[in-house]
């Protein structure tokens, strides 16, 4: 029984609903049902089981290390996963999930608010085009067809925007989909490893089982054969010691060459100190403990922090232009706050005298020109005033967590990769040399 583990397994299960519930915006039941089973699930699993225990703490390291096998410099011989074959994690960086969970949540914060705020932009536009034709029908008769065409663009631009939001919003649940899909995959895959030693044994057998099945065949076919002389098949039983050769000549040898070496880990176990190496072989490698890397984890941590740092870099770039643009129209909107009213000059009176058709034509030109001097045009409105919307900060802030987290995993993570040697020594110690 663990009392830490217990408050472990409650820490992730919280972890994971903050999550669920913060980042991703899921129903508040659905977060609540799934982190109280899986809270009760990992607490009562880890304070009441010691492989399951053992299973959390080995799988906690794997999110800040990736899926590349470990150089043979990068960790000291005498940890007990060194001797076993790696098996690569079936999954990415775990830091690579967060990555594309705030590439997704800048995708529907940021880039969305962009479009959002442009498409405001080319209805305000819009909506004074419609005033002052609605105010000035008579007056822009002979500009129609340009104000229009600017009008059917700046629709167009505002519809464009419209499916481009949609494809934005298409892509983001194409990502979550793609996400769920790999984590049940990896779940798949889990369970085939777990029960993969299980069915190996079911359909195969042990090899001492299968050697002394083919002898029973034998001596049953033997007997088939001359069921008269029966007694001749005994022969065959007089083999079956055989099968046994092989754990005893792989015990022998192992005792052969494992005589002198763990003579020695004994004395220096009891002694607390580390086992010994010689002087050629332990300088090929790096202590777990100590600080240095080797120069694969050196190449590694260089490609890990800069694509978390191009990942960054996006991040900002998008946030500063949804900041830019809100700026950008708040001080157009704070400059513009008022109402302009084009009036009308003083107006000049032609009259016309006189009677015939050329008088007729000139008292229609004074006519237009008197009634295109009548009237005021409202050039700036209240009802067309250009509302941005503000970003959300919140988004920025998570974000901004899930790049510190980013980056803290790929500068921490060799270092946190080497606690499995602690883990699997504090559990196993009978394997630890």
């Amino acid at each position: 029984r663990s009392a830490l583990g217990f408050a472990l397994g409650m820490a992730l299960g919280s972890a994971y609903g903050a999550l669920v519930l913060l980042a991703q915006s899921h129903n508040i039941w659905y977060c609540l049902v799934t982190t109280v089973s899986l809270g009760t699930a990992l607490a009562l699993g880890m304070a009441f089981s010691v492989k399951v225990r053992v299973t959390v703490l080995l799988t906690l390291p794997h999110i800040f290390t990736s899926k590349r096998p470990p150089s043979s410099s990068s960790s000291s011989p005498s940890s007990a996963s060194a001797r076993l074959p790696w098996r690569p994690v079936p999954a990415e960086e775990g830091k690579m999930l967060l990555l594309l969970l705030a590439l997704g949540m800048a995708t529907a914060g940021p880039c969305a608010n962009v479009l959002h705020n442009v498409s405001r932009a080319a209805e305000a536009m819009a909506c004074g085009a419609e005033l002052a034709l609605n105010q000035t029908a008579e007056r822009l008769q002979r500009a129609r067809q340009p104000l229009l065409n600017v009008l059917a663009k700046i629709k167009d631009i505002a519809r464009k925007a419209k499916a481009v939001g949609d494809r934005v919003r298409r892509f983001f649940r194409s990502i979550m989909d793609s996400v769920t899909h790999v984590a049940r995959a990896l779940r798949n895959v889990w369970h085939w490893l777990a029960r993969l030693g299980q069915l190996c044994n079911q359909q195969l057998g042990t090899p001492r089982r299968r050697c002394l099945r083919l002898f029973s065949e034998a001596q049953d076919k033997c007997e088939r054969a001359v069921p008269f002389l029966y007694f001749l098949c005994y022969i065959i039983a007089a083999f079956k010691p055989l099968c046994g050769l092989a754990n005893g000549a792989r015990r022998s040898a192992a005792a052969r060459a494992l005589g002198p070496r763990a003579g020695t880990d004994a004395a220096s176990s009891r002694c607390s100190r580390a086992a010994l190496l010689h002087h050629p072989p332990a300088a090929r490698y790096v202590r777990p403990r100590g600080p240095w890397f080797s120069r694969q984890e050196r190449q590694r941590y260089g490609l890990e922090l800069a694509a978390v740092l191009r990942h960054v870099l996006l991040g900002l770039g998008l946030i500063l232009a949804d900041y830019s643009v809100f700026w950008l129209l708040d001080l157009l909107r704070h400059e513009l706050r008022g109402e302009t009213v084009a009036r009308a000059p003083s107006v000049l009176g032609i009259s016309v005298n006189g009677s015939g058709y050329t008088s007729e034509i000139f008292r229609d030109l004074v006519g237009a020109f008197e009634a295109l001097q009548q009237g005021n045009v409202s050039v700036l409105s209240q009802r067309c005033r250009l509302r941005p919307v503000e970003p959300d900060y919140g988004t920025y802030m998570a974000m901004g967590i899930l790049y510190g987290v980013c980056l803290s995993i790929a500068l921490v993570g060799s270092y946190v990769g080497r606690l499995r040697r602690a883990i699997c020594a504090a559990y196993y110690p009978e394997r630890e040399q």
